[in-house]
């Protein structure tokens, strides 16, 4: 089956964001998923046509399937051998944060709210004890110079190796990369002052100020923020198991770079959702046939619920396609999925905006 992208032209690669999802024009050095977002109803709409060219007889009813939930391979194998036609959405659910602008400063964004409290957990519930950990560690650890010239980290001491805190979902310092130790070899305190310990800064630190292009502040004290690379610290997990457990193994070995990037809810929904893909489609590839034509399609859903949006008003950012139909099988990029509903729309009477998005 050929694409039906085969003669459209490509999309420029970096989009201008609007409202109501605004967030960081940057390039995504580890996620890279960017796109259009769609209001949820049109975009139901706008994969059904995109389904009619696709040549369904009679398109079936989109069957939604959330990629956190714990039986999700069965989920979608069981669709696949359905004997009749069948149209998948596999998506990765973000409630809207309030930094991303647009609709801020209504209710508490899910980074303050507790996981275990949570009745419907996502990636975003699952990162926040990590990503909380990283911010308050951004603002208390210090950088300094003393009189005598020697450059200083004032770091508190739970976020040191050792530390209780070590128990629980967070981060600590990697000692060898941000400090200095004596001639025997031990990272010994130069100062202590009640919960912060003051150490000479390690040689890994004191290059990336430099290259970041900071002087380090004499007599003073300056908080790390986003210095704090994820080359200077590793992340704890609670032995405990929870409520979230299915996003520990996807997320907690990136969770360095997912809580260091500039929209760190969106990577990490992003990335689950590209795993869990990964996953399903390498499940279907091991059915020698199927009976109907089967599209699994992946998106990132964006909900709005208590942003005083309309009940709704959510959000849908197509990412990926995959179509099968007896032993034939075809996959769609993210480019090709857009261009395809896009042009699906220009021949359709509907009119919907489609949102540019990259972040």
């Amino acid at each position: 089956m050929t694409s039906v992208l085969a003669s459209t032209s490509r999309p420029k690669s970096d989009y201008q964001l609007p409202d109501p999802c605004h967030g960081a024009n940057s390039r995504r050095p580890f996620c890279s998923m960017r796109g259009n977002i769609f209001l949820y109803s049109d975009c139901i709409t706008q994969l059904e046509a995109f389904c009619a060219h696709l040549g369904f007889a009679d398109v079936p009813a989109i069957t939604a399937l959330e990629a956190g939930q714990k039986d999700i391979l069965s989920a979608v194998v069981k669709q696949y051998r359905t004997p009749t036609d069948t149209v998948t959405l596999l998506t990765s659910r973000l409630p809207y944060e309030p930094s991303w602008g647009g609709y801020g400063g209504l209710p508490r964004p899910v980074l303050l709210e507790q996981a275990e409290f949570s009745e419907e957990p996502t990636t975003s519930h699952y990162i926040a004890p990590f990503l909380l950990s990283y911010q308050r560690a951004c603002r208390r650890i210090l950088l300094g110079r003393w009189v005598d010239g020697r450059a200083v980290v004032t770091v508190p001491v739970a976020l040191l190796p050792g530390s209780t805190k070590g128990q629980s979902d967070g981060i600590q310092v990697i000692l060898e990369k941000c400090i200095d130790s004596d001639a025997g070899g031990i990272f010994s305190p130069l100062d202590i002052s009640g919960p912060y310990h003051t150490f000479a800064a390690g040689k890994n630190l004191r290059t990336a100020v430099e290259q970041a292009g900071f002087s380090w502040p004499v007599n003073r004290a300056m908080p790390i923020g986003s210095l704090l690379s994820s080359e200077l610290f590793t992340c704890t997990s609670a032995t405990a198991t929870t409520g979230n457990n299915r996003f520990r193994d996807v997320l907690f070995p990136v969770m360095k770079k997912i809580i260091t990037d500039k929209t760190p809810q969106l990577c990490a929904g992003e990335f689950f959702l590209q795993k869990i893909l990964h996953n399903c489609i390498n499940e279907l590839e091991l059915l020698r046939t199927t009976a109907g034509k089967n599209l699994l399609i992946a998106a990132i859903y964006i909900d709005m619920r208590g942003f005083g949006r309309p009940v709704n008003e959510h959000y849908l950012m197509p990412w990926q396609a995959f179509l099968r139909q007896g032993d034939k099988q075809k996959s769609y990029s993210q480019q090709d999925l857009l261009m395809a509903m896009l042009a699906e729309k220009r021949h359709s009477s509907a009119s919907f905006p489609a949102y540019p998005l990259s972040h």
